[in-house]
């Protein structure tokens, strides 16, 4: 999985299996990017489906903590 931090350009290669489900990923986005860094400033954007999308962020609002 790569993310990219539009600001600075700063990659991260987080290694994973290609056939990791949404919660799997949101888990790894969560120990490797928001532990280190924090929350993204405004937006997330994905090259993902929508479906995948939408349960990768309800998995990542449950690890967060917060609501809708």
């Amino acid at each position: 999985m790569l993310v990219v931090a539009r600001f600075s350009k700063m990659a991260h290669f987080v290694p994973c299996h290609m056939t990791n489900d949404a919660s799997h990923i949101a888990e790894l986005y969560f120990k490797k990017i928001i532990c280190t860094h924090g929350l993204p400033p405004k937006t997330i954007v994905s090259d993902c489906d929508s479906k995948f999308f939408s349960h990768f962020l309800r998995i990542l609002r449950r690890i967060l903590g917060t609501r809708l």
